[in-house]
C-alpha cells in the first residue's frame, strides 16, 4: 500500500517523493560545488515532474471530466515564479557590483532568457559557438532546466486536453489513448536524443526535444502505477536499487559529456524504481528514509536550493582562482544555500501558497506573475542603461596613431615606453570579448558545413596567402589585413571555429567539431584550386597544458608540399586558462593571478624543434617573445589587452604584431619569389603612431 494523498487541487502528494527531490537537489549542488561536474539530479527532477503533473491532470479528468488549464497554469505561476524571479533580482543587483563588466552583456541576455523560460534555447545556441567555450559560466546558467520544465508545464495540459477531446469524439478510452500517444512520444524523443547526442552533444544537452522522453517516462509511470503491485520484499529491494542508481550516476558517468541520450536512462529509471517501490511497509525501506521529517522538509525547499546554489558558487568563482573548492568553503556555500532556501520558503513560497491567489479567478494568478516579473524588467532596464554608458565610454578610446597604445612595439629594441597608470586599457572589458575579425555568416564562419573562400583583402592576380584552420588561425587575419593593404597581397580565409586544419582520421582534440575531417579535405581541394603563394595555419595544439604537434598537421603540410605550396606554421600563443579580461578588471594587470610564469605555460624547447624530419615546405613562426618576457607572460602589453578569454588574441593586439609577422614571412624563402612590392621603410599598421 502506498502512502498517496491528494491536495485540494487534485495534485498528488507522496512524502518519499519529497525525499527524492531533496536527494536530487543536494546532488546537483554538491556536484557543482565540489566536483565541478553534473550529477544527473536534474534528470530525476524531470521524471518526477512528468509523474506528478500527469497524475494531477489524470485526477482532474477523472473527477471533473474536463481540464481546468487556466487554473493549472495559475497554480504553477504561484508556485514557481515568485522564488525564480526573486533570485533573478538578486543576481541582477549582485552582478552590477560583483561581476566584471566583460560579462555584463552575456549575463543580461541570460537573465532575460531565464525570466522568459527560454534559457535552454540560448545555451543551445552558445553551445555551438566555440569562441565562447573558454568564457566564464553565467550565474543563471542553471535556469536552463527550469526553462525546459516551464515549456513542459505549458505544453502538457494542452496535450492532455486535446487527447481528452479526441477520446470523447472517437468514443475511445482516454487512458488507453493517452498511453499510446505517450509511448510514441517516448520512443521518438528517446531515439532523437540518442542520435542527436552522438552528433552534437553540447547542443543536445540543452534541447527541449531531447528531454521530452524523460517527462514522458514519468507520465507513463503515472498512468500504469496503479496496476503495479509488488510484494513487500520486492518493494524494499526496488527502492534501494533506485536510490543507489540516482546516487551513483554522477560518480560513474561524466554526465555533462554523455547526456541526455540513452545514458540518462540511468538516473531516470532509478527515480522510477523509487516511485514504483512506494511504501515498503518495512522500517528498513528506502521510503522510511526519504519520507522522514528532515528529508521531506529538504524536499519542500529543494526548488529554492536549486535556485540559490549556482549564483552563490559562480560569484565566488569569479573572485577566486578556478581551482577546486575546498571542503570548508564548499560547506559554507551549501549552508548559505540551504539558509537562503529556507528563508525563501518561509517568507515567500508558503505565504503565496496559503493566499491561494487566483483560486477563484485564474486571471489574478497571471496578474500576480506579471507583478513578480516587474522588478526583473526594471532591474534589467537599469542594468542595460549602465552597460550602454560604459560601452560608449570604451568606444571613445582612440588607439590608432596614439603613442599611449604601442602594444607589441614595446618589445622593439631601443623602444622606450612611458607608461601612464591613468591610461585606460584597450580594448576595455566590454569590448575585449568581441575584439576579433568578424567574417560573418556570408563567409560560412559558423553555420556552413561546406567550406567556401572568404576574401579578406586584395584582388585576384595579387600574391595570395590562404588562411586555414580554426579560430587560432583566424586570429591573425587582422594583422594580415594590415600587411596586405601595403604589400598589395591577397588574403583568402577558409577558417572555421573549432576546426584546425589537419588530414587523417584522428582528431586533434576530442572536443573539436565532428565534421572537421571531411571539411578539411574539401578545404585542401579548394586551396589547390586557388594555388596560393603560401598557406598560413597553426603548428601546435594544446591538450590541457601540454603543447604538441598533431600527426594530422604533418600530413597536411606534406599534402600541400606535394603540390608545391609553402606553409607558414604559427606556433600557438600562450594559453592562460583563465578569462584574462575578467581577471585584469577584478585584480589589475600586475596581479599574480593574471600573469603566468613563462616556464609554467610555454614548452621549452618548442614542440616543432623536436620534429625529426619536418617537411621542407614549412616555415615555422614563433611569436612567443612578443607575448612574454624571458620570465613572465603578461595579460596587457603596451596598454593593449592581449587576450579575449584565455587563449585567443585580440584583434587590436594582433594588428600591433603586423610588422613582426611581415618580417617573419619575408625572412623565409617560400614567399619572396612571389612578392614584387616591398613594404615601405618603417612600415607601421594603421593603429600605430
Amino acid at each position: 500500500m502506498q502512502r498517496v494523498q491528494h491536495t485540494a487541487s487534485g495534485a498528488v502528494y507522496r512524502p518519499e517523493i519529497e525525499g527524492v527531490r531533496a536527494v536530487a537537489a543536494i546532488l546537483v549542488a554538491t556536484f557543482h560545488i565540489w566536483l565541478g561536474r553534473v550529477s544527473g539530479g536534474v534528470d530525476v527532477f524531470f521524471l518526477l515532474s512528468g509523474f506528478l503533473v500527469t497524475t494531477s491532470l489524470l485526477t482532474q479528468i477523472d473527477r471533473l471530466g474536463v481540464m481546468q488549464i487556466a487554473k493549472f497554469w495559475g497554480r504553477l505561476i504561484n508556485r514557481l515564479l515568485p522564488a525564480a524571479y526573486l533570485v533573478l533580482c538578486a543576481v541582477i543587483v549582485a552582478s552590477i557590483f560583483l561581476l566584471p563588466e566583460s560579462r555584463w552583456s552575456h549575463t543580461i541576455k541570460n537573465v532575460a532568457a531565464s525570466a522568459l523560460y527560454v534559457e535552454n534555447w540560448m545555451l543551445e545556441r552558445d553551445a555551438v559557438d566555440y569562441l565562447r567555450r573558454d568564457a566564464a559560466v553565467g550565474p543563471v546558467q542553471h535556469y536552463w532546466a527550469l526553462a525546459v520544465q516551464g515549456q513542459f508545464y505549458f505544453a502538457w495540459p494542452l496535450l492532455f486536453a486535446s487527447l481528452a477531446f479526441i477520446a470523447r469524439r472517437m468514443k475511445v478510452g482516454f487512458r488507453g489513448l493517452a498511453t499510446a500517444v505517450l509511448l510514441l512520444l517516448f520512443a521518438i524523443s528517446l531515439a532523437y536524443s540518442v542520435w542527436f547526442t552522438q552528433h552534437n552533444q553540447p547542443v543536445a544537452y540543452f534541447s527541449t526535444f531531447t528531454r521530452i522522453w524523460e517527462f514522458t517516462l514519468g507520465g507513463l509511470l503515472a498512468i500504469v502505477i496503479a496496476r503495479i503491485a509488488l510484494p513487500p520484499a520486492a518493494r524494499l529491494l526496488t527502492g534501494w536499487v533506485g536510490l543507489l542508481a540516482v546516487l551513483s550516476c554522477g560518480f560513474v558517468l561524466q554526465v555533462s559529456h554523455v547526456f541526455p541520450g540513452y545514458a540518462a536512462l540511468w538516473p531516470t529509471l532509478g527515480g522510477a524504481l523509487i516511485v514504483v517501490a512506494g511504501t515498503s511497509g518495512s522500517r528498513f525501506g528506502v521510503d522510511r528514509f526519504l519520507g522522514s521529517r528532515a528529508m521531506v522538509y529538504l524536499g519542500a525547499i529543494s526548488y529554492a536550493i536549486y535556485l540559490w546554489h549556482f549564483p552563490i558558487l559562480e560569484f565566488y568563482r569569479t573572485h577566486t582562482t578556478r581551482g577546486p573548492v575546498s571542503f570548508l568553503v564548499g560547506a559554507c556555500m551549501l549552508a548559505a544555500t540551504v539558509a537562503l532556501a529556507a528563508l525563501t520558503h518561509r517568507f515567500l513560497e508558503r505565504p503565496v501558497k496559503r493566499a491561494r491567489i487566483g483560486s477563484a479567478a485564474p486571471w489574478r494568478a497571471f496578474a500576480f506573475g506579471a507583478l513578480c516579473g516587474a522588478p526583473v524588467v526594471v532591474g534589467l532596464a537599469a542594468w542595460s542603461a549602465i552597460y550602454l554608458e560604459e560601452r560608449d565610454a570604451e568606444r571613445r578610446i582612440v588607439v590608432a596613431a596614439n603613442p599611449d597604445y604601442p602594444g607589441a612595439r614595446v618589445f622593439d629594441p631601443g623602444f622606450t615606453f612611458q607608461d601612464d597608470p591613468g591610461i585606460a586599457i584597450s580594448p576595455g572589458p566590454i569590448a575585449a570579448d568581441r575584439d576579433l575579425e568578424r567574417l560573418g555568416d556570408a563567409c560560412g564562419e559558423t553555420l556552413s558545413e561546406v567550406p567556401r573562400p572568404c576574401p579578406i583583402a586584395g584582388e585576384p592576380g595579387m600574391p595570395t596567402i590562404a588562411v586555414v584552420g580554426g579560430s587560432h588561425s583566424a586570429q591573425w587575419l587582422p594583422a594580415l589585413r594590415e600587411i596586405a593593404a601595403s604589400e598589395r597581397w591577397r588574403i583568402v580565409s577558409y577558417t572555421k571555429s573549432n576546426c584546425p586544419f589537419y588530414l587523417g582520421e584522428a582528431k586533434t582534440q576530442e572536443s573539436e567539431w565532428d565534421g572537421c575531417r571531411e571539411y578539411n579535405w574539401q578545404v585542401l581541394e579548394l586551396v589547390k584550386e586557388l594555388n596560393p603563394a603560401m598557406v598560413l595555419m597553426t603548428s601546435t595544439r594544446y591538450t590541457g597544458r601540454e603543447e604538441w604537434v598533431p600527426e594530422g598537421y604533418l600530413a597536411a603540410w606534406r599534402a600541400l608540399g606535394d603540390v608545391g605550396i609553402q606553409v607558414i606554421a604559427m606556433r600557438l600563443n600562450p594559453h592562460f586558462y583563465i578569462d584574462v579580461s575578467d581577471c585584469v578588471e577584478l585584480h589589475g594587470e600586475e596581479s599574480p593571478m593574471c600573469r603566468w610564469a613563462r616556464d609554467e605555460i610555454i614548452a621549452r624547447p618548442s614542440p616543432v624543434e623536436l620534429l625529426a624530419d619536418p617537411p621542407a615546405n614549412v616555415q615555422f613562426v614563433d611569436l612567443t617573445d612578443y607575448f612574454c618576457t624571458k620570465i613572465t607572460c603578461m595579460p596587457v602589453i603596451g596598454n593593449i589587452m592581449v587576450y579575449r578569454h584565455g587563449s585567443h588574441v585580440t584583434a587590436t593586439y594582433a594588428r600591433t604584431l603586423a610588422p613582426v609577422l611581415h618580417d617573419r614571412i619575408l625572412s623565409g624563402p617560400g614567399l619572396r619569389a612571389f612578392v614584387t612590392v616591398a613594404l615601405p621603410k618603417g612600415f607601421k599598421p594603421s593603429n600605430q603612431p
